[in-house]
């Protein structure tokens, strides 16, 4: 499939959300008993650090082959720790406040749930990646470093293999090169249905933006992307591997999907750069491996990493790792009731804020919805675009940069499309403006990227 598609000349639209098909058991996730919102260390908001580090993903841990601990699966209640000290371009300690993770749990023997935390600190009462008995199940992760640069992992039931693949970091001092994040509006770039286009094992494709839509140079800002990617109409197993697209394929995965099961996971990746049209354009790539069929693709992208700047445009927020992850939203208990078909309900998040924050590090966790679903969750947006997909009989967890609402309250908004459904928040992290002060205004908070709203996408499959 080496061709070249055109860039779509006209203002990205987001089309209609995917639904996932998936089917199971009920799946694990941190009990009722510890499931109220908690409350964790709130440290002030950074006044350096806190830039993402993209890295070629690195395989860190994986009990398979005894790669960052003992070749053995993880027993019930058991935990397994892992350095990241100068491992796979990771800093030297003390350089990096959290890591960026996605991690997959396989080979489990039962359902139940992996839960990441800081290495050396107590067990939070969340949930990082739920699983199946022989199904493998993938989440991305935002995990803050234990006082020795380290990270565990804890597993709820049965036994199971733990494998990790590191794709940045937030640094934990001022970087020239890297700065902080820029929220966008979910926003559908690329749909391999919409061009009549399918993926073989070893197909890729390179999607890219032109973000100057106003004669602002924001193209050469861009160093990181934040999407969600979706497998959709597989005919058999596999994954798919996101990276910049600059030298061979990375040995990792980004996400894993089972054939006819439409699939989601959050994605964070370092920019590449494709030349389009005569200019220089950020760029990301995907390359599939299937175990004999084919599968279709969906990327929406939801936020961009940028260089330190002075755009007036630019948020440049800053991560601010929590002491621990803490749930701050169950709709099973202190947050009842569920969300109901059609519904939009605001939750707070002031117990994990400051005046300046401007997103969360989350992960979003539905059980058992009464129909097939998708929720929206973010800063008031349109929901056109899915944050999480699930049907009845499943748990479902996904990685999330939730963007607050505007104004001086610390909300955000959660859609669901149909039935009733639970819905869970866990948080690991905030994004904070810094130049914000004390008191972030209404108009940095929920300024998701107006000026960075225009861009165009294209595409190169190969």
């Amino acid at each position: 499939m080496s061709r070249l598609l055109r860039p779509r000349g006209a203002r990205l639209l987001a089309f209609a959300a995917v639904t996932v098909a998936a089917s199971g058991a009920v799946l694990g996730v941190a009990p009722l008993a510890s499931a109220a919102p908690a409350t964790a260390t709130v440290t002030s908001a950074p006044t350096t650090g806190g830039a993402f580090v993209p890295l070629s993903p690195s395989r860190v841990l994986d009990t398979r082959s005894g790669v960052g601990a003992a070749r053995a699966k993880v027993g019930p209640g058991a935990s397994v720790t892992t350095s990241l000290v100068g491992r796979a371009g990771l800093p030297a300690l003390g350089g990096a406040t959290a890591v960026v993770l996605n991690l997959t749990a396989t080979n489990g023997t039962t359902g139940g749930f992996l839960t990441a935390y800081p290495s050396g600190t107590v067990l939070p009462s969340t949930s990082s990646v739920p699983f199946v008995a022989g199904v493998p199940n993938a989440n991305l992760v935002t995990v803050p470093l234990g006082a020795d640069g380290g990270v565990s992992i804890t597993n709820s039931a049965g036994t199971t293999d733990v494998v990790a693949d590191v794709v940045g970091y937030y640094a934990a001092t001022e970087d020239t090169t890297y700065g902080g994040l820029q929220p966008l509006p979910p926003t559908r770039v690329y749909d391999s249905r919409k061009f009549k286009e399918v993926y073989s094992n070893g197909d890729f494709v390179d999607i890219f933006q032109d973000f100057d839509v106003d004669g602002v140079d924001r193209n050469s800002s861009i160093t990181g992307w934040v999407l969600n990617v979706t497998s959709v109409g597989s005919t058999s197993d596999g994954y798919v591997t996101a990276w910049d697209g600059v030298g061979p394929k990375p040995a990792t995965s980004s996400l894993n999907f089972r054939k006819g099961v439409t699939t989601a996971n959050l994605v964070e990746v370092g920019a590449g750069t494709v030349t389009a049209g005569g200019l220089e354009l950020p760029s990301f790539r995907l390359q599939t491996t299937l175990f004999g069929g084919t599968t279709g693709l969906v990327v929406d992208v939801v936020g961009v990493y940028t260089t330190p700047g002075t755009d007036t445009g630019q948020t440049d927020a800053r991560f601010r790792p929590l002491s621990s992850p803490v749930r701050i939203v169950d709709t099973r208990s202190a947050q009842a009731p569920n969300l109901g078909p059609q519904q939009t309900r605001t939750f707070s998040a002031s117990s994990v804020t400051t005046g300046s924050t401007v997103a969360l590090a989350a992960n979003l966790t539905s059980v058992n919805p009464t129909l097939s679903t998708y929720l929206t969750v973010g800063g008031g947006y349109a929901p056109t675009v899915s944050s999480l997909n699930i049907t009845p009989g499943t748990t479902r967890s996904n990685g999330a940069v939730v963007a607050l609402e505007a104004g001086a309250a610390a909300s955000f908004r959660a859609f669901n499309l149909s039935g009733t459904t639970p819905l869970v928040v866990d948080v690991s992290g905030t994004f904070e403006d810094p130049s914000a002060g004390p008191t972030v205004s209404a108009q940095r908070r929920g300024a998701t990227g107006a000026a960075w709203s225009g861009a165009t996408a294209g595409h190169r499959v190969g």
